[in-house]
């Protein structure tokens, strides 16, 4: 029996209204199979939710806080030790890992700000045109692949999912442009709004980003109350969507994975590393401060030699927790070296640091927490992932794993054949699948 139908109470649909609404304000249409094809798919087969925390740290399920929504979830299906991010362990690179089995280095998407030097460009997160633009992905998110062999999907915000691939397929129903103001709740009542649509409409893969426990996180720091409070809500968002699904008509199809691209670690009590103090930055291209940051040339080899030399040798004399590296140099497990977009030079600092480039004024507040470091060396980045359904084996708690295999599962689990050649191994979470009655 589905997880979703085992509920042990149906949730009213209060915000219908409210959901169908924002639904409407930012779906924008895809190219799509034929009809008949489309009505193949999507009638029968697994239904894949993803619900996706940004910052849920593993240490927030290991604390003691009563989170009884997760655990009905893990005790159902799957729960990992730990979710390992990518290097970076920045939001937009890690949400868009997941969904394209590509680690950051390979799919495009190394920062959630970056110069690419063959474009003459910059790419921000933030920003209302870039993320929309599809010459800035290099891997295809699971969401175009299922749309090409016939299975609908649907996007709330994921990062990456605003723009369409290179020639052109995007979900059926994109909700963008990003919008602090549509609250969980909301986004959860969408989801049960869309699994209700008659089958010609309705998508059978569902990807969710919610970034409130990250915000709060960055503001008040991971061991805060106001955190605390947030990863609290976050697990009333999780039973509202177990319940809302469990009375949707095809709650016996439906696999619900929860799960998070990165955690968050509090900074030190002196945590800047401000890379003016050693090298001359005015003609540098610095981009995003923060654990790690790129620093572009334009093709001054000179100029490049000699700030990697003059930081090498102020990290050395003055023992601040931070290395720079050659991006053709930097370690072979980032997969870095050959993606221009990481920077000529790459300065990573140490756990609890960020680097600037210049001082911070003093009347600038510095969030208490923060990430982006290498999760080899701060095992605390680690996100969370929880799974269960009818296409989930419940096999309890799982050994952690990087989450650059959650797309082989998350395609094995749709049914749809996932884009070959990628950096996620289908082996690793194999075990956890199961063939069901709806399976196809």
């Amino acid at each position: 029996m589905s997880v979703v139908m085992r509920a042990r109470r149906l949730l009213p649909l209060t915000l219908a209204a409210a959901a169908a609404a924002a639904c409407a304000r930012g779906v924008t249409p895809a190219p799509t199979p034929a009809p008949s094809a489309r009505a193949a798919a999507d009638t029968a087969g697994p239904i894949v939710v993803v619900l996706s925390f940004d910052g849920f740290g593993r240490t927030y399920l290991e604390r003691g806080l009563p989170l009884p929504n997760l655990a009905r979830l893990a005790a159902r299906g799957v729960r990992a030790r730990a979710l390992t991010p990518s290097f970076p362990s920045l939001t937009f690179p890690n949400h868009f890992t997941m969904v394209t089995g590509r680690v950051p280095g390979h799919s495009g998407l190394v920062m959630n700000k970056m110069w690419d030097p063959a474009l003459h460009a910059m790419y921000v997160s933030k920003d209302s045109v870039a993320p929309g633009e599809a010459r800035w992905y290099q891997a295809e998110p699971l969401w175009a692949t299922a749309e090409r062999q016939g299975v609908r999907a649907a996007t709330f915000f994921w990062p990456g999912s605003a723009a369409p691939t290179a020639d052109g397929v995007r979900a059926s129903t994109v909700m963008q442009p990003y919008d602090d103001r549509i609250s969980t709740e909301t986004k959860v009542d969408s989801i049960a709004a869309w699994l209700r649509r008659p089958a010609a409409t309705r998508p059978r893969f569902v990807a969710v980003y919610v970034p409130s426990v990250d915000q709060i996180g960055h503001r008040n720091g991971p061991t805060a109350a106001a955190t605390d409070s947030a990863v609290a809500a976050a697990d009333r968002a999780v039973g509202r969507l177990l319940d809302s699904v469990a009375a949707s008509p095809v709650a016996a199809r439906v696999n619900v994975v929860v799960l998070s691209d990165h955690g968050m670690l509090p900074l030190a009590a002196e945590p800047v590393v401000d890379l003016s103090r050693w090298a001359d930055m005015t003609h540098v291209r610095a981009v995003d401060n923060g654990p790690y940051m790129a620093l572009w040339f334009d093709g001054d080899a000179a100029r490049l030699e000699a700030t990697y030399a003059a930081l090498q040798r102020g990290f050395a004399a003055s023992g601040v927790p931070a290395r720079v590296w050659r991006r053709r140099e930097t370690p072979v497990e980032w997969a870095l070296r050959d993606q221009p977009r990481a920077g000529d030079l790459v300065v990573l600092a140490g756990p609890g640091h960020f680097v600037t480039a210049r001082p911070v004024p003093p009347n600038v507040r510095i969030n208490p927490g923060d990430h982006g470091w290498d999760p080899a060396a701060a095992p605390g980045l680690d996100g969370i992932f929880l799974a269960a359904g009818p296409n989930v084996r419940p096999l309890g708690e799982l050994p952690a794993f990087r989450n650059v295999h959650v797309y082989p599962f998350l395609a094995r689990l749709l049914g749809v054949r996932p884009v070959p050649g990628g950096d996620g191994d289908d082996a690793v979470l194999r075990a956890a699948h199961r063939s069901g009655p709806e399976a196809p």
